[in-house]
């Protein structure tokens, strides 16, 4: 049985052990010893059916007193289902997480009590079944408005068919605080063993911009042991990691995965349980002066560590298997661009535009083909423009914010007309790890900031925000940091828009940012005000903010 993490304390999934054959599967809906050997004790006392057809929404419920806790599985179809933290005084009092859970993905949710509790069916038809720490009280059950503003919960229906109690239910606001169960800081929900909850991860590029996020994300909020593979090129840089660098569970390997026999040893030594794959060479400009290690990397790389995966991954036994994931990380420059309307979806075809962006094309086609001709468990996301924390200066924003601390020209491409979806770098990190651990096999997802900016938007508020935190730091004959702005020619191939549609990702993993590019962007401009040390170290390597991209 595998156990994991969600992002709200003490709501767990659970993904038993399935053994099947021609003649059909076997799994165990329960077993109070592999529970317990998990550490969760749940005293079930009831066990519950619900048939329900496509579009009905039954929640979201809560009993109090007698909160029940429930572990909730679907035996046909499919429902999207939602626990919300209703407990007074909880840290995460308001917050949800929702999760599919069908007869195909056989998870089952843990939902503790003092939570409310609903589903919306997305199949034909659904039974779902689910077991109860505490009987059904009708007294003492009430129903919180499935379309709570404050909530915002991403149903997968606009208008669902509800029960005449379930559709004037109040909002969680509404209710008088006695009426909701409180939180027991003693207590708050069973514990879990870390080590039924942890996996061995293997990150490659690890110590770059996105990488780096993962890594001490996984570090300082999961219990995942993480294996860093790197080769530490221009843009790696292994200060980027230090806070969690002395973790027993982090490991570093610097290794290209350019060298086969090298990836061979570290699956060899370190044994993992998946792969998040973000090495890679990822500027455009670098990628039209010198276009070779970008197929060299990104491609025949890509191909290097698919191929050490296959093999590590046949040599597992069945249960290890199933549970193994290869997750490739992409870019939304695979689409090509956009004019002034749309978004790119996860069914957008193909037209990458730049070297760069085509060597992530032909590594996104290996790993497809990988798991279509091999069976890999594959993964796939495709992410807009990140910004944020640790970020190599040579794209925009931290070389605007960089050039003019040190009074240099802040060069913008063209008109500056360029409009590009911002992604905070730390959203990415959550949204790439509740992707490896709950995404569906095979499947592709988008992530995006909801954040639309031109270019020359973004060069004018990183101005405004350095006038309001750093009007000390401006450099002497100069009114105002705006007034470095220069426009330069713009770059050959130049895409004029990108943004993505995040839908998929919200609905079936509940997944939303938590920056707007407001607040990610001051938060941005401020770390590199406080950071001067890592700036300037990078500042003295190779790149010292020159123009890139002419061909």
């Amino acid at each position: 049985m595998n156990v994991l993490r969600t992002r709200l304390p003490g709501v767990l999934i659970f993904e038993p052990q399935v053994f099947g054959d021609d003649r059909g599967f076997f799994m165990e809906t329960f077993n109070a010893q592999r529970y317990a050997a998990a550490g969760l004790e749940l005293p079930f006392v009831q066990d519950n059916l619900s048939r329900s057809r496509r579009g009905v929404l039954r929640g979201l419920h809560f009993q109090n007193p007698d909160a029940q806790g429930k572990l909730v599985y679907v035996l046909e179809g499919e429902v999207f289902d939602v626990a919300v933290d209703i407990r007074v005084g909880s840290p995460t009092y308001g917050q949800w997480e929702a999760v599919v859970l069908s007869d195909a993905n056989r998870r089952q949710l843990w939902v503790p009590p003092g939570f409310a509790h609903g589903f919306c069916v997305t199949s034909e038809s659904a039974l779902f079944a689910y077991k109860c720490t505490a009987l059904y009280n009708p007294a003492a059950e009430a129903s919180v408005a499935w379309n709570d503003p404050a909530l915002a919960i991403p149903w997968p229906v606009e208008a669902p068919e509800l029960s005449a109690r379930d559709a004037v239910a109040p909002c969680l606001a509404e209710f008088a605080r006695e009426r909701l169960p409180r939180y027991d800081a003693e207590d708050p929900s069973p514990s879990v063993r870390e080590d039924a909850m942890s996996k061995t991860i293997l990150v490659t590029g690890g110590a770059g911009f996105i990488g780096s996020a993962l890594v001490r994300h996984l570090i300082g909020e999961t219990a995942h042991r993480v294996v860093n593979v790197d080769c530490l090129t221009y843009a790696g840089n292994l200060y980027s990691v230090a806070a969690v660098a002395a973790d027993p569970r982090y490991a570093f390997e610097k290794v290209d995965i350019r060298d086969a026999d090298a990836l061979q040893r570290v699956f060899e030594r370190h044994r993992p349980d998946g792969v998040i794959h973000l090495a890679a060479e990822s500027h455009v400009d670098r990628s039209i002066d010198g276009p070779r290690v970008f197929v060299e990397t990104n491609v025949l790389g890509t191909y290097n560590l698919l191929e050490a995966a296959r093999r590590h991954w046949r040599e597992l036994d069945e249960q290890d298997r199933r549970d193994f994931r290869f997750h490739h990380v992409s870019t939304d420059e695979v689409y090509g661009s956009l004019g002034e309307t749309g978004l790119f979806t996860e069914e957008t075809r193909y037209r990458p535009n730049s070297p760069y962006s085509a060597s992530k094309a032909a590594s996104d086609h290996l790993v497809r083909a990988w798991h279509h001709t091999y069976g890999l468990p594959i993964l796939v996301t495709n992410c807009s423009n990140n910004y944020g924390p640790y970020h190599f200066p040579e794209k925009l924003i931290p070389l605007m914010i960089l050039n003019a601390l040190e009074g240099k020209p802040l060069p913008v491409y063209g008109s500056g007309q360029q409009v590009r979806d911002w992604l905070y770098v730390e959203d990415h990190a959550r949204a790439l790890t509740l992707v490896f651990e709950q995404g569906r096999v095979g499947e592709e997802y988008n992530i995006g900031g909801h954040n639309e900016r031109r270019n020359v938007e973004v060069v004018h508020q990183i101005c405004e925000l350095l006038e309001a935190l750093a009007p000390i730091k401006r450099p002497a004959g100069i009114d105002h940091y705006r007034d470095l702005i220069t426009y330069v020619d713009d770059r050959p191939g130049h895409d004029l828009r990108y943004a993505i549609d995040a839908g998929k990702i919200q609905r079936e993993l509940g997944w939303v940012p938590q920056e707007s590019f407001d607040s990610g962007l001051r938060k941005t401009v401020q770390w590199y005000l406080d950071h001067e040390e890592w700036w300037r170290s990078v500042r003295d390597g190779s790149y010292r903010g020159e123009r890139l991209g002419l061909g």
